[in-house]
């Protein structure tokens, strides 16, 4: 059937519904519907083959952890960092970014037979499952059947897609998962459990640092990585890649949701900003995207490191976190703590959001090593403020 027919079958399946609905008063009162600003005719799980692996049906968290575990690692990993070390990340063609492009955008607009086909020319394929059950199909992976080798990956991200949500729904962004402890588990966490508010999640497939060509300048800065130079491997650091290409659909088909980035840092605390520098100017609160994502993190993390007493270790978190974007808070009237600190001004992402998007819908969130292990749902709390 083709793709227009199945819209207007839906569509008219639909209204003979409800039509039979009203003119019975069927209705039980307090039945579920689906949420606020969601599309009607939106993609289908169930049109696509169960996810699975090696002849047996697997969960999408499954299939991710394989991905991640396979990609390829460092360029320095062998102890020389003169030379890469195989596997290396390939670097997508124009015309597989283009096919790939095409193959979302059928996906998301219920299109499976185009989405297939044109996913399949540019190396990909989709499957139905469920975050941690082999069994049902109620989200979507997109992903590069090589990075299920070990061997064979070449480091292409993946993406995971839930039907169904709000039209704020957030998206996560993991761009360096093999780098950065905690972050895969973390996003995984707030997929098992959308609750109308996560539409899905775009995931690195390489290390960060798995090759020597650097990154367009326009994207280089300051990093105690990768030799002191980002690196084409790095998706936060380049917008040529299929990563990119997660971001750009998304936005167009869903303009306003929020992407959230994950970041991993050193440091004590978090850091969120819309990546610009803090010299650019402030916020509004409520009005800015940033200011709720700040204000409900802070809330939500300072009433839990301090429901046991305060410890050292605990004291040093509550006070670091903090925005790289200034702002005041409209009902306490505090100015929101600021430090400038990984504020992700040359992020690639950002930088397609402020030439084709809204860059307010970007949220760059940087977190301790303490917080991603202790705390990582915090982010849940973050998200419905948005």
């Amino acid at each position: 059937m083709s793709s227009k027919t199945r819209r207007l079958a839906t569509m008219l399946a639909g209204m003979l519904l409800l039509t039979l609905l009203v003119g019975s008063a069927a209705n039980p009162a307090g039945a579920a519907g689906p949420p606020i600003g969601t599309t009607a005719l939106e993609f289908r799980p169930a049109d696509y083959p169960q996810c699975a692996f090696n002849g047996s049906n697997r969960s999408i968290r499954f299939m991710v952890d394989r991905i991640v575990a396979n990609s390829p690692d460092r360029f320095d990993a062998d102890g020389d960092p003169d030379d890469e070390d195989a596997p290396l990340y390939r670097q997508p063609t124009e015309a597989e970014r283009d096919d790939f492009r095409a193959g979302l955008h059928a996906l998301i607009q219920d299109d499976p037979d185009t989405a297939t086909q044109r996913l399949a020319e540019a190396g990909y394929a989709a499957c139905g499952g469920d975050i941690d059950s082999p069994f049902f199909r109620q989200t979507v992976l997109v992903y590069h059947p090589a990075g299920l080798s070990p061997t064979g990956t070449e480091g292409a991200p993946a993406l995971v897609l839930i039907p169904g949500q709000v039209g704020t729904a957030t998206v996560l962004s993991g761009p360096h998962l093999r780098f950065e402890q905690g972050v895969k588990d973390q996003i995984l966490a707030a997929l098992a459990n959308p609750s109308h508010f996560t539409r899905g999640a775009v995931l690195s497939g390489t290390h960060r640092c798995n090759r020597l060509p650097e990154a367009p300048a326009e994207y280089q800065g300051s990093t105690s990585v990768c030799r002191g130079s980002y690196r084409i491997s790095d998706m936060a650091h380049n917008v040529d890649t299929i990563f990119q290409e997660m971001h750009d659909v998304l936005r167009d088909e869903y303009p306003d949701g929020f992407h959230v980035q994950l970041h991993g840092m050193s440091a004590a605390g978090f850091s969120i900003s819309r990546g610009e520098n803090p010299a650019d100017g402030s916020a509004v609160h409520p009005h800015d995207g940033i200011t709720r994502a700040h204000s409900h993190a802070e809330v939500e993390l300072k009433g839990r490191l301090a429901a046991g007493g305060l410890t050292g270790q605990e004291t040093t978190e509550y006070i670091n976190l903090t925005s790289c974007t200034p702002f005041v808070h409209s009902v306490s009237g505090v100015p929101a703590p600021v430090r400038k600190l990984h504020c992700g001004t040359r992020n690639a992402q950002l930088d397609r959001e402020r030439g084709s998007g809204d860059p307010d819908r970007f949220i760059h969130l940087e977190q301790s090593p303490y917080i991603r292990s202790v705390y990582p749902d915090y982010i849940r709390a973050m998200m419905s403020g948005l």
